[in-house]
């Protein structure tokens, strides 16, 4: 585990961003340079695959061009020769999800419009050079420089964390059958490991566009439960969650949680098209509440990295035992 002052390659490590099942990100200060960065540090002595997935990232990243939604690749840090540690721009600013944690109900509509924009181009961007990210949430979404003052934009957003992402070789080949992701925002094909392609990041895009809307995603409770919704079950309309939505938000997030890929908007740009009506209404409007007395659900962040092939076979994961909250 690495400790504050620490040198790393060039870099010295200031204070902790977050940690997850691969590594630790830290903000750190490049001597060279003389700025803030932040840097991934990947500790791979007890798991392997966890420098197989850092050299993925970097390959993700590398066939990246820069973009104003995206956190850009500075450098790469090496140990014994071999990658330990990805530099990127350090973005000051909290995390998608840290400010959901402030709106149990749903984000105002006029931080949601910018948002979408933002996420949407970002995505875009990365799609357009045959990548997918397959792990879209709150917690890899940065907003910078927001305080919740003054008015947030498009550019302010920045989508990160391609651990995950995987890349085509041209337009005609098949991507990934992996199954991992975050279970919460995985779609049906993601969790029977079946093909994958653009539509799964439409998915995704879908269950954080429904969460950001109603303060919790549309499935919810354990693993198994969460899986039964993406695979089965109907989610709900934001409109029956929130007042004030507008059609053609229903109408898009619906047709974005579609069960099938083929039934998916095929593309962020014909996403954004259907949105767009309403996305200069939201952005102008002050209104940012759901409707009073819904309780905020459980988030649950579990991570799936094993295979699950059908609803009917229990994942055997951690469940949360919670009790659910009460409906309103």
């Amino acid at each position: 585990m690495a400790i504050a002052n620490e040198k790393v390659g060039r870099y010295l490590l200031r204070n902790p961003l977050g940690a997850g099942g691969m590594g630790e990100v830290w903000k750190a200060y490049d001597e060279l340079f003389d700025h803030e960065v932040a840097l991934k540090i990947v500790r791979s002595e007890h798991d392997p695959t966890h420098r197989q997935a850092l050299v993925q990232e970097i390959a993700s990243m590398k066939n990246l061009p820069g973009h104003q939604n995206l956190v850009s690749l500075l450098d790469v840090v090496e140990e014994g020769g071999a990658p330990s540690g990805i530099v990127m721009e350090y973005v000051p600013g909290p995390t998608l999800k840290e400010v959901l944690e402030n709106y149990p109900d749903g984000l105002p509509w006029n931080l949601i419009a910018p948002l979408v924009e933002g996420l949407l181009n970002g995505l875009g961007h990365v799609h357009n050079n045959l990548i997918i990210h397959r792990d879209l949430k709150p917690g890899n979404i940065k907003l910078q420089r927001y305080d919740g003052a003054k008015p947030f934009r498009a550019t302010q957003v920045k989508l990160l964390d391609f651990g995950l992402a995987r890349i085509k070789q041209n337009e005609d080949t098949e991507f990934t059958r992996g199954g991992a992701g975050t279970c919460v925002y995985m779609s049906p094909e993601q969790l029977r490991r079946e093909p994958q392609a653009v539509p799964t990041d439409i998915y995704a895009f879908g269950v954080l566009l429904f969460e950001i809307s109603c303060g919790h995603p549309p499935f919810f409770g354990s693993i198994a439960a969460i899986c039964e919704g993406h695979t089965n079950q109907i989610p709900p309309l934001i409109s029956s969650q929130r007042s004030n939505v507008p059609e053609e938000l229903d109408l898009a997030v619906k047709q974005a949680l579609s069960k099938r890929m083929t039934d998916r908007p095929a593309s962020t740009e014909v996403l954004l098209n259907l949105l767009q009506p309403c996305l200069d209404v939201l952005a102008a409007s002050a209104e940012g509440h759901s409707i009073p007395g819904l309780n905020p659900p459980i988030r649950p962040s579990e991570t799936i990295t094993q295979p699950l092939h059908g609803i009917g076979r229990t994942p055997v994961l951690p469940v949360d035992t919670r009790s659910k909250p009460k409906s309103s």
